[in-house]
């Protein structure tokens, strides 16, 4: 399905969905007799599941799109265009792998109204790749979108790809201690870490497995102790503080530019999905007040 296709039965969906079902919180008149705590309770729990049931139904039909043109130049190009542009003709070997890689993400991206991972490719430019990783909820990552831009070199898969974080502000906000602001993702997988035996790159590895490394690993509760060394204060009163401090900061920047950034200007390919997740999920947005 095209982007253009694909947003416009969005579109439509968004139109047919019924105020119950895109309203998660009931209402009820004045005169109704006030329910108990344990029927709120079941009511919102009936709610939550309703809401998840229909973000998956809506975003499934877009976690996926294979006929996005990327841009190699502009302000919405992609990070590995000159890596691109300069490379030699792509092997066959290099082109048939990357093609059984992609085609098998149809099936296999996570999905779920808590985090998801969305991916458009380019039949053209088969080499280049993009994806959206949601920031999981009970994380000061919630609700933001995170772009990645992606490319497979041709050691590729000798080689680990090459991915750059995007979502940066323009370069000025560091989000994790293992999203850079110019772009590098420190990983063991990508070799951009050491890590431990066995975490490294080999021929058998997968872009999927580093997209959900991203997801789980990174995007993750307290980010602070991600910084090399810092896990020895964690339990301790000064680890802790200095943790939520630091949460603190990444959600001011996950609302700033993961969210309302991501509004203004959704990354190109994903349009249809930034408008979708943030329609979706809004009022569970909107309780989110501060971290």
């Amino acid at each position: 399905m095209s982007s253009s296709a694909a947003s416009s039965a969005v579109d439509v969906n968004m139109k047919s969905v019924s105020p119950e079902e895109a309203d998660t919180e009931s209402t009820s008149s004045s005169s109704s007799p006030q329910p108990t705590a344990e029927a709120s309770s079941s009511s919102a729990k009936t709610s939550a599941a309703k809401s998840a049931e229909l973000y998956k139904e809506h975003m499934r039909t877009i976690q996926f799109d294979d006929s996005t043109s990327f841009s190699l130049s502009g302000s919405q190009q992609h990070a590995s265009s000159s890596a691109y542009n300069k490379a030699t003709t792509t092997s066959s070997k290099v082109i048939f792998r990357v093609a059984k890689e992609v085609s098998s993400l149809r099936a296999s991206l996570p999905l779920d109204i808590s985090s998801a991972i969305f991916v458009r490719s380019d039949d053209d430019k088969s080499t280049l790749l993009r994806a959206i990783i949601t920031g999981p909820e009970d994380t000061p990552y919630t609700g933001g979108c995170y772009q990645f831009d992606i490319y497979f070199p041709n050691s590729y898969p000798s080689t680990a790809p090459m991915v750059n974080f995007r979502t940066t502000g323009g370069g000025v906000v560091r989000f994790n201690p293992n999203l850079y602001n110019c772009g590098k993702v420190c990983l063991s997988l990508l070799g951009t870490w050491d890590g431990a035996q066995g975490e490294q790159w080999n021929e058998t590895s997968t872009i999927l497995q580093v997209l959900i490394s991203i997801q789980s690993l990174i995007l993750c509760k307290e980010p602070y102790f991600n910084e090399p060394g810092y896990e020895q204060y964690f339990g301790t009163p000064t680890g802790e503080s200095e943790s939520l401090k630091y949460s603190e900061e990444v959600f001011r920047n996950n609302l700033r530019y993961a969210i309302l950034g991501q509004l203004a200007t959704p990354p190109e390919g994903f349009e249809d999905v930034i408008h979708a997740h943030f329609f979706l999920k809004r009022h569970l947005l909107i309780k989110v007040t501060k971290f």
